[in-house]
């Protein structure tokens, strides 16, 4: 027991969540480690192993890397939320309105009706900017219905009628990609499309990229009711001579049950103190956080004599998404880098 010791704070009725590159977790009365293999040796001992257990009853006590020197692990506890800002945060839907109200009504899909996509042009009106392609795409898809079972009370919002017409957002190599078919069924369950956050994520003038989140009423087959689901992504397009097109996009579920109780990788200032932190040892000075509605701005000065500021996004489910990543030397401009600490950095301490 002489490893508890070095920790200032009780265990008792309480589970580990610790900073990890794998987890093991065990049933109740069974071992919670962690390996950071040759990352954190310290963590693969015989004595972490076989003294810290846990009971069946428990509450969750995080704590963060904090420093790495010589093998030696300092942690901290986490400030942990009361509550009500814990359950609001990571168990609760979105209170964000919908931005994709460009269509008012069903007359709007009069000249779309009973056509195929090959049928269809889309408006120039629609698609001049990329900001104005995206709301309208999300507004043509709102009300779009791909239900499996039918209701009783009869049609769904527009059916499947707007499925033609947003198809032919995508861009004529995307398309290509992906067929009509494929893309239908991308929607299998979905009756309703909420688009709950959209922002512009590259400063680049030749990559226009974005991030998005949508919000999405499903039904599942054999239940008569429907639930509420999230789902972010990323957004791609190019300029075609009739406007703006989708030239890639993924969407992304999101969980809310295993990210609040499990693992680091959900919160922000966790991910920069351990990836850029603990595996880069680039940290020297970290900022507080500046947070900016659904944004997290995260700067610190690093040993490298440059600094970085770091935007992660929160999602409905409380993660937190990492965007984009800048850098800037004395008195030059910040200049977005990609870096890739499981790559660049992990990979060579495991080596």
């Amino acid at each position: 027991m002489k490893l508890l010791k070095k920790f200032p704070f009780a265990i008792k009725n309480a589970r580990l969540i610790l900073l990890k590159r794998i987890c093991y977790h065990f049933t109740p009365l069974r071992i919670i480690g962690v390996n950071f293999l040759n990352t954190f040796p310290a963590l693969r001992s015989n004595a972490f192993r076989k003294n810290i257990f846990v009971k069946r009853d428990f509450f969750t006590v995080s704590f963060h890397l904090h420093k790495l020197t010589k093998g030696v692990i300092k942690v901290k506890l986490r400030n942990q939320m009361d509550t009500t800002a814990y359950n609001q945060t990571y168990f609760r839907p979105s209170c964000s309105p919908a931005l994709n109200l460009r269509v008012k009504t069903s007359d709007f899909f009069d000249p779309y009706y009973e056509k195929t996509y090959e049928q269809i042009q889309v408006p120039a009106a629609l698609t001049r900017t990329p900001e104005e392609t995206l709301l309208n795409y999300f507004s043509i898809l709102r009300e779009a219905d791909n239900t499996i079972e039918r209701r009783s009370c009869g049609t769904i919002g527009y059916a499947r009628i707007p499925f033609p017409l947003a198809y032919n957002f995508l861009s004529k190599e995307f398309q290509k990609k992906l067929s009509f078919e494929e893309y239908l069924h991308s929607f299998a369950g979905i009756g309703h499309t909420n688009l709950i956050k959209l922002a512009r994520i590259s400063n680049k003038k030749t990559e226009v990229r974005f991030f998005y989140e949508i919000e999405t009423i499903e039904a599942f087959e054999g239940i008569d009711t429907e639930y509420f689901g999230y789902s972010y992504g990323f957004i791609q397009l190019t300029q075609e001579q009739t406007g703006y097109r989708i030239s890639d996009m993924n969407r992304i579920k999101e969980d809310f049950l295993c990210a609040p109780y499990h693992g680091w990788s959900h919160d922000a200032e966790a991910v920069v103190e351990v990836k850029y932190g603990g595996w880069c040892k680039l940290i020297k000075h970290r900022y507080p956080t500046i947070k900016n509605g659904y944004a997290k701005n995260i700067q610190f000065q690093g040993n490298d004599g440059a600094v970085y500021y770091m935007i992660f996004f929160t999602l409905t489910n409380g993660t937190d998404v990492e965007i984009a990543q800048y850098r800037k030397v004395d008195n030059e401009g910040w200049k977005q880098v990609k870096m890739k600490p499981e790559e660049e950095c992990l990979t060579k301490s495991d080596s």
